[in-house]
């Protein structure tokens, strides 16, 4: 997944941050100096992110997963530029092959995030994942697509919801993305960039996600609701 970096970890803590001293991890002085940036609101030299993520909206041109219930993801479908890989159910993507690069719809993030816990989120985040499994199941579904795949910097919550994660080289064109992904996250987070401050994520690289398209159907499509109606039932007769 792409733009704000994550899936369930993207928001983080929902509430008021602490006070910047009060927290861990010493910032650089420019993030400092952008502290009360948060919830969608730009302060310091992050007021230049919206104007950069609009551009990148502009080269990257997404469509909307059909009857997705929460519009929170989109895709962009693409041709794999990197490193093939093998992903557990043994799908492998070369070069050239067809992807569907997932994008999260950040301005949505700071109403969701204030009303919502994490658990909420990844229930959000799943059932915008079911439809576009449903979407892959249906003729109008581009053809040939191989797996669903992203780049992040909280690899941890898309991990909890089926994906494979895999390092990034560490080029400057990969620490420019965690840059952009930071900015992304204390730009649209509740705790502002007080949430920088929280666990490994800043200064860190940004991995990639992957899900084929078979384990999106599985866990997520017809297959996985079936097997979750018989765990129900199963559960309800004990």
């Amino acid at each position: 997944m792409r733009d704000t970096v994550g899936t369930v970890g993207t928001v983080g803590t929902v509430g008021t941050p602490p006070p910047l001293r009060a927290q861990g991890r010493r910032l650089h002085f420019g993030w400092r100096l952008a502290f009360r940036t948060g919830a969608g609101r730009a302060r310091g030299f992050l007021r230049f992110w919206p104007f950069w993520e609009r551009v990148t909206l502009l080269v990257n041109r997404q469509t909307a997963i059909p009857d997705a219930p929460y519009g929170l993801l989109k895709v962009q479908f693409a041709r794999h530029r990197g490193r093939p890989i093998i992903l557990p159910d043994g799908t492998m993507v070369r070069a050239g092959d067809r992807i569907a690069e997932l994008h999260i719809q950040n301005h949505l993030l700071p109403d969701l995030a204030s009303h919502r816990g994490i658990w909420e989120l990844a229930r959000i985040f799943a059932g915008d994942l079911g439809a576009l499994a449903a979407w892959s199941e249906r003729p109008d579904f581009p053809a040939g697509v191989k797996a669903a795949y992203g780049f992040t910097i909280l690899g941890r919550g898309a991990a909890r919801l089926g994906f494979t994660l895999r390092e990034r080289p560490h080029t400057l064109r990969s620490w420019l993305d965690g840059f952009f992904l930071t900015g992304l996250l204390a730009l649209y987070n509740p705790g502002g960039v007080g949430r920088l401050r929280q666990g490994t994520t800043y200064g860190s690289y940004p991995v990639e996600v992957w899900l084929s398209l078979s384990e999106l159907q599985r866990r997520y499509g017809r297959e996985g609701e079936a097997a979750a109606r018989t765990s129900s039932a199963a559960e309800t007769a004990d």
